[in-house]
């Protein structure tokens, strides 16, 4: 009988072990989570625990006052893994000023830096070629954001950054999607790529410095509330005859016309 009892409680120390190894999400030093896909051989951060991890401290009363860290570095690899990929809402609410990304990093998730309301600087974004909706949506103290291998891009993306002053959208991106830049109001100049052919709405809704917008002549299709909120502020450089000269004609925005 102690026989089977011992086999029993060793096979439950078995079974635990290889539900722990298999588990998805693990833990890096009480800061990150994450996951490894082997198929892909890549790894993705899933979350970040510092903030919380600093609060449940100060509510037990481990800590006299409640610290956060300022800095947040995300390791290049785990487990031998390239960090390939930011997960959703991975930072969402994180109280970071900074923020330095591997570069091995090329997708940002759904809302994966949402509302970082403290982050001011973000480095490590030179071969993103994804972020999806909202992934730095309500970042308003972020001043500069690189990245020029961007080819796909979600909705809201960069709404409410109050402090972005410059939008360089590199080529490739076909589609502006819905609010992308909505309420970036220190925005007073914009450069559309030649690979543009949609701007839908609200891309550029209540960016209230926006004076300049270059749109060139691929774009074919504009929606009516791209620029909600401006149209008697703004004016678009363009090709004479293009769609994007018919657009503000027909909405009555001012026009000139691109140098040659």
């Amino acid at each position: 009988m102690k026989k089977k009892a011992r086999i029993a409680l060793f096979a439950i120390i078995i079974i635990g072990i290889l539900i722990l190894l298999y588990i998805p999400n693990y833990k890096i030093d009480k800061t990150f989570t994450y996951e490894i896909d082997k198929e892909k051989g890549e790894a993705i951060i899933t979350g970040y625990l510092a903030d919380d991890a600093a609060r449940d401290r100060y509510n037990d009363g481990e800590d006299e006052q409640l610290t956060i860290p300022e800095k947040i570095v995300v390791p290049k690899k785990i487990k031998g893994y390239p960090v390939k990929a930011i997960g959703d809402r991975a930072f969402e609410w994180a109280k970071a000023k900074e923020i330095i990304l591997p570069d091995t990093v090329e997708k940002i998730g759904h809302s994966a830096f949402f509302h970082c309301e403290e982050l001011e600087a973000i480095s490590g974004t030179d071969n993103v070629e994804v972020v999806e909706d909202f992934g730095f949506a309500g970042c308003g103290k972020l001043e500069e954001l690189e990245l020029p291998k961007l080819h796909s891009v979600g909705e809201s993306v960069f709404s409410g950054d109050e402090n972005l002053k410059e939008a360089v959208f590199p080529e490739g991106i076909q589609v502006l999607p819905y609010a992308m830049c909505m309420r970036m109001k220190q925005l007073t100049t914009v450069y559309i790529p030649e690979s543009v052919e949609t701007m839908e709405s609200r891309v550029f809704a209540f960016c209230d410095s926006l004076e300049m917008i270059h749109i060139p002549p691929n774009v074919t299709n504009i929606h009516p509330g791209t620029f909600e909120g401006i149209e008697d502020q703004i004016t678009i450089v363009g090709v004479k005859e293009s769609y994007a000269h018919e657009y503000a004609l027909k909405k009555d925005i001012k026009f000139i016309e691109a140098e040659q």
